[in-house]
């Protein structure tokens, strides 16, 4: 035998704009016929209402909304803190370190950062850096935007594997390669 239980539900009351207006009319006659119908703190309540419904939408706009909607800050301007080194040199530094590692010699963490240190001190930033150089947070904020920058640790590399790298030995197989 099967029991269904029911569960009551309460009702919602969904009002729309137009029965708000409404209601809100019958308010307003009612406050023009009678105001004593309302206490006080009810009229000054519906008299605030009312005068911040008859201001122009750019005054609501600066009292209510946040600096960027008001236009009190620009848009272009991106949150935290200015950026201690200009975005093109940093660009700058990144891509020949880049550069340096591709010709076979990479930087390791603390050189990179000196040579951070060093372009600071050239171009006569002043910066929030320790001593002129930037230390570990500078490096992990430049490495999460910078995804091509990584720390690698070198792989020992046979002492057989090392002899077969030599020029002759590369040159001469690439010429059997090509006949």
């Amino acid at each position: 035998m099967n029991r269904f239980f029911s569960l009551r539900i309460p009702q919602l009351y969904i009002t729309t704009t137009s029965h708000f207006e409404s209601c809100y009319g019958k308010v307003k006659i009612l406050l023009q016929n009678d105001k004593s119908l309302r206490s006080p703190r009810v009229l000054a309540k519906l008299e605030k209402e009312r005068q911040y419904r008859t201001q122009p939408e750019n005054s609501r706009c600066q009292e209510k909304h946040s600096d960027h909607v008001a236009g009190r800050s620009s848009l272009e301007r991106k949150a935290g803190r200015e950026r201690n080194i200009p975005e093109e040199a940093e660009n700058g530094i990144v891509d020949k370190a880049i550069a340096a590692a591709n010709a076979g010699f990479p930087l390791t963490k603390s050189q990179f950062l000196q040579k951070i240190g060093v372009t600071v001190r050239k171009l006569g930033l002043k910066t929030q850096f320790k001593d002129g150089q930037p230390g570990k947070d500078y490096w992990y904020s430049l490495v999460k935007k910078r995804l091509d920058l990584a720390i690698r640790k070198p792989q020992k590399c046979a002492s057989n594997r090392l002899s077969m790298m030599t020029r002759p030995v590369v040159n001469r197989y690439f010429d059997q390669l090509g006949s």
